[in-house]
């Protein structure tokens, strides 16, 4: 095995500011709007493991929403500490932090908020927009949902989870100034 060391007489690159990879992602409001098209892929999950990856690519979303409120607001030190104090202490946002870092690292060296997240069924009724104000329903028996068990044993549906986080980060940003389209 042979192990690659950075050469000392080599000068080190000088830090370059950071700009989003995606063209589409350059914002926290353009971060909300993928937030929004996470949970309409959610809702629209057919089976279990639809369900999941795009629950958890919502969870993956919420959290790093985060980073991009702290990129656009120049947040840092003592502000930078406090908002991730607020955002880990509103449980919805800390509850897409534990799913995210659970799925990235497997487990958490730092206490979680989360305690479960399950698959339950339920019958649901989707609706469609038919076009000239008709409306069509599906009735779904059995149809896969998501549970978020938080760690005061709070149990928050999937429906309610989805928007909770969504409310929240519209209103974080809008407290900012940043109304969001």
């Amino acid at each position: 095995l042979s192990r690659i060391v950075r050469d000392p007489a080599r000068p080190r690159r000088e830090a370059t500011p950071t700009v989003p990879i995606l063209p589409d992602l350059q914002n926290p409001c353009d971060m909300l709007g993928k937030l929004e098209r996470e949970r309409i892929r959610v809702l629209r999950a057919m089976d279990d493991a639809a369900l999941v990856d795009h629950f958890l690519n919502f969870c993956i979303t919420g959290w790093a929403i985060a980073d991009y409120v702290k990129h656009a607001f120049s947040l840092s030190g003592a502000a930078e500490q406090a908002a991730y104090i607020a955002w880990r202490g509103t449980p919805l946002v800390a509850a897409c932090r534990d799913i995210a870092n659970r799925t990235k690292h497997f487990k958490l060296s730092k206490k979680a908020e989360t305690r479960e997240v399950r698959i339950a069924r339920r019958g649901v009724v989707d609706v469609y927009d038919a076009g000239e104000g008709g409306l069509i329903t599906d009735v779904r028996q059995d149809a896969p949902v998501i549970e978020v068990v938080l760690d005061d044993g709070t149990t928050h549906d999937m429906w309610k989870f989805l928007h909770g986080v969504i409310t929240y980060w519209d209103g974080e940003l809008r407290s900012r100034g940043m109304n969001c389209p």
